[in-house]
């Protein structure tokens, strides 16, 4: 003779409760831990800019433009030292789809926000901070606009950069297309990912 359990709703739904209170907690945790994380991002990359323009202005008085090339990356290695030991899982680099530097050409979904930049621009629309949660990440991307004459300097119409510089910069930067800008115009951008731990 075999004996059926009987059918507990009451269990069941005491689980499926559980399992939705998790869910509910867990996605709570992971926005608010996002939103945090992008407080500190977005710090992190206004101090960024003001360092490059600071430590660029600083140089280029001091050392010329041609030997201030250095100078202008997304963060000093002591800077990035102190972000990687301050916050892990955090990568931030400088990119552009015009890059001189071929690590600063943007991946797969950078790409992504950029087209969409593009977009918005067709219809007169500033380009937008962009954020994204996703499972394991998150994602961040601020654009950067050429607001600072001194950017031209390097940047601007090729004609216009002095021979001497020009030639220092192919010399450094064989594959350079990172000039032809003008004040306004769209750059590139400031990009993180933050990997959940």
């Amino acid at each position: 003779m075999k004996f059926s359990r009987p059918f507990d709703w009451k269990r069941i739904f005491l689980r499926n409760l559980l399992i939705c209170s998790f869910f509910i907690i867990f996605v709570f945790c992971n926005r608010e831990q996002d939103t945090e994380k992008k407080a500190i991002l977005t710090r992190l990359f206004f101090a960024s800019e003001e360092n490059l323009r600071k430590d660029l202005n600083e140089s280029i008085r001091k050392k010329g433009s041609l030997s201030s090339v250095g100078a202008c990356r997304t963060f000093s290695e002591e800077n990035e030292r102190e972000v990687l030991a301050s916050y892990p899982g955090l990568v931030i680099r400088r990119i552009s789809e015009k890059s001189r530097n071929p690590d600063h050409l943007p991946n797969d979904w950078e790409k992504e926000v950029f087209a969409e930049w593009k977009e918005f621009a067709s219809k007169d629309i500033p380009a937008f901070v962009f954020s994204e949660s996703a499972p394991k990440s998150l994602h961040f991307m601020r654009p950067i606009y050429v607001n600072d004459p001194v950017c031209l300097k390097c940047h601007g119409q090729a004609e216009q950069i002095p021979t001497e510089l020009r030639a220092g910069l192919r010399r450094l930067y064989p594959n350079d297309r990172s000039f032809g800008y003008q004040l306004g115009d769209l750059i590139g951008a400031y990009s993180a990912s933050w990997q959940r731990l």
